[in-house]
């Protein structure tokens, strides 16, 4: 059988981890820089938690770079100053997103529009700025953050529903163009994770949360982040066009 394991030997070196400032973004990138890999991370509006970030691990192995992910010639720039400053780039983690809940009748075109743009737009911009160069070098991974609310119902959620469905769909579509190009492409769905957002919750709402959790608790960002190095690795050299799912069994 002839061996056709593209990028089987090619070594991930650096990664570009958007909305990497905090929340799972940041234990996506303190989990790959532990692992001794080159981190890239964008931030927009958090300039001190993205600087105060990058002096905690220590190291000149992380660039945190300003670039609002919604404009294609920010993320475009951004992958530029990565390369520029670590001389490659095979890893790309999609996170950057937001939510504006509203119940559909009273959710306005702007609300919409604006999940949709953090959300999809900004990770179609951020893969269309890196593909070419994974093409080129004939090895690359890309790992789409979306979430349970991408293959739920979620009321109040339209748009961010919508976002991470279209997410799945956009990475499916890709995965399959260029798996034979040696560039993989794969999702990761976090259920209740514990971040900031979810901490702000009264215990009476997260009791709720929790009962519905077969594993009766919340994720942790590091479990996550440890989904998202794997699928980064050639561990998972095989696997491409997948949704991981992490929510302690709530989809099951």
């Amino acid at each position: 059988m002839t061996d056709k394991s593209n990028g089987a030997g090619s070594p991930m070196r650096t990664v570009l981890v958007t909305g990497g400032s905090r929340g799972l973004g940041a234990a996506v990138v303190e989990d790959l820089v532990a692992r001794g890999l080159n981190v890239c991370f964008t931030y927009l509006n958090n300039a001190d938690q993205a600087e105060q970030l990058a002096a905690s691990l220590g190291t000149d192995r992380v660039l945190p770079v300003r670039a609002d992910g919604r404009d294609a010639n920010a993320i475009e720039q951004a992958v530029k100053r990565c390369v520029a400053h670590f001389g490659a780039l095979e890893g790309l983690v999609n996170n950057a997103g937001i939510t504006q809940d509203r119940s559909a009748l009273a959710m306005s075109a702007e609300q919409w529009h604006s999940v949709i743009g953090s959300n999809l737009d900004s990770a179609f911009h951020a893969c269309r700025a890196v593909l070419p160069l994974f093409v080129e070098q004939g090895f690359g991974a890309v790992v789409n953050m979306a979430s349970i609310s991408g293959l739920i119902g979620v009321p109040g959620q339209a748009n961010y529903c919508a976002s991470k469905a279209g997410l799945i769909g956009m990475t499916r579509s890709m995965a399959v163009e260029f798996a034979a190009r040696g560039v993989r492409l794969n999702v990761v769905a976090p259920g209740f994770i514990d971040t900031d957002m979810t901490r702000k919750l009264n215990e009476r709402r997260v009791a709720e949360m929790e009962n519905r959790i077969p594993m009766r608790r919340f994720g942790t960002a590091q479990e996550v982040a440890k989904v998202v190095a794997f699928l980064l690795s050639q561990d998972a050299a095989y696997m491409t066009g997948q949704v991981m799912v992490v929510d302690g069994g709530l989809v099951t």
